[in-house]
């Protein structure tokens, strides 16, 4: 089977623990796949290390999970990109982020 891409799409602090779920079930459903996780919004603060996830995150990341964080989103929550864990990529915006990610054939899931 061929490799599957997908896209996670998290915009909403609240909704880490379920997108980690399914990103968790994505990787052992299948034997190889390419997971791009990106965060905008409020979920950007889901990339500091107080948060309560953080180490789960940092885990995936460790399996060969792509984070991806929104700068914009960063500066509009007054978070510096040096306060974000190292393993997370800086993007300029989010939605270009999606949308190229789509154009090479992500599939695009938002839990």
């Amino acid at each position: 089977m061929e490799k599957l891409k997908a896209l996670f799409h998290i915009d909403e602090i609240e909704k880490w623990q379920l997108t980690l779920a399914n990103v968790n079930n994505f990787l052992n459903g299948v034997d190889e796949s390419d997971i791009v996780v990106v965060a905008n919004a409020v979920a950007v603060k889901g990339y500091l290390p107080d948060f309560e996830l953080f180490e789960t995150i940092e885990e995936l990341s460790k399996r060969g999970v792509v984070f991806s964080a929104c700068n914009n989103a960063l500066k509009a929550n007054d978070i510096e990109s040096d306060d974000i864990g190292e393993f997370v990529k800086n993007v300029p915006a989010g939605v270009v982020e999606i949308t190229e990610k789509q154009m090479e054939g992500y599939a695009y899931i938002r839990p």
